[in-house]
């Protein structure tokens, strides 16, 4: 999962979507990653962090059903593994999903004050503040 990761992280780099980096592949990937299951804890935690991680493909992709069932996979995997410290990411997510594809301003602002929330209850201060610049970012452009 970790290669898979890296992949991503230069298919997001790439000029052009042929080849190797293609969407096809792409998607396959997700497809493959999605549909984990029965995975130890630290696989789990793992498989998280790269679905996470690369969001932001699925975004500039716009990949919306790849993008709910991101969102459902790792809220499924934090409370399965009893993990809330990327609470707040997952959240940011949801606001993004909110505002991208649904068009939902005000269960993206909900998603939003659980993500200031989340980020108070871990005292993550740094982390909080990040969030206010994304959500301000997000809803002023």
């Amino acid at each position: 999962m970790i290669l898979i990761d890296l992949y991503f992280a230069c298919l997001a780099s790439a000029k052009s979507f042929v080849g190797i980096y293609s969407l096809d592949l792409y998607d396959e990937l997700m497809e493959c990653l999605l549909n984990q299951e029965n995975l130890s804890p630290e696989i789990s935690l793992i498989l998280n962090n790269v679905l996470l991680n690369n969001v932001d493909l699925v975004l500039r992709f716009h990949r919306e059903s790849l993008m709910k069932r991101i969102i459902i996979k790792s809220d499924t995997i934090m409370t399965s593994v009893h993990d809330f410290q990327r609470r707040p990411v997952l959240s940011l997510v949801e606001w993004k999903y909110y505002l991208q594809f649904k068009k939902d301003f005000l269960a993206a602002q909900k998603s939003y004050s659980n993500a200031i929330l989340f980020a108070n209850l871990i005292g993550d201060t740094y982390l909080e503040n990040k969030l206010k610049e994304e959500w301000e970012l997000d809803t002023t452009t």
